[in-house]
């Protein structure tokens, strides 16, 4: 069976929990689910490989930035991809997603299905 590499951009933390905030504040989300779904999601964290940041992971994100006209975070989640070499980009960031297509890589709208994710085994890249 192959074998599926998940890489982590540092900035995933701060995107996830202001998404949750969003939820909130557009009530999408209550404040006992908004805390639930903190709690749950800092409990998957303390055991997710975060991708090293390094001056080359920076100055890749400068350039992606400068190159499609990305937002600073947005350039840095795909680095973060690309540094890793991971070959499935996941966003829903519909420009970011075009942009990492452009880049060679397979995208993954989560909003979006898609059954082929359905039963791979998963392992951690090396990110040191």
């Amino acid at each position: 069976m192959e074998t599926n590499q998940i890489a982590v951009s540092p900035i995933t933390y701060a995107e996830v929990l202001a998404t949750l905030a969003r939820a909130v504040r557009g009530q999408r989300l209550s404040p006992e689910g908004f805390e639930e779904a903190v709690t749950l999601f800092e409990e998957q964290w303390a055991s997710t490989q975060v991708v090293t940041v390094n001056a080359g992971l920076i100055a890749r994100s400068g350039q992606l930035a400068k190159d499609y006209g990305l937002r600073g975070c947005d350039a840095f989640q795909l680095a973060t991809t690309l540094q890793a070499q991971i070959t499935l980009f996941i966003g829903a960031d519909l420009e970011l997603n075009d942009t990492a297509r452009t880049c060679g890589l397979k995208v993954w709208n989560p909003s979006e299905e898609l059954p082929e994710l359905a039963a791979v085994e998963v392992s951690q890249p090396n990110t040191g």
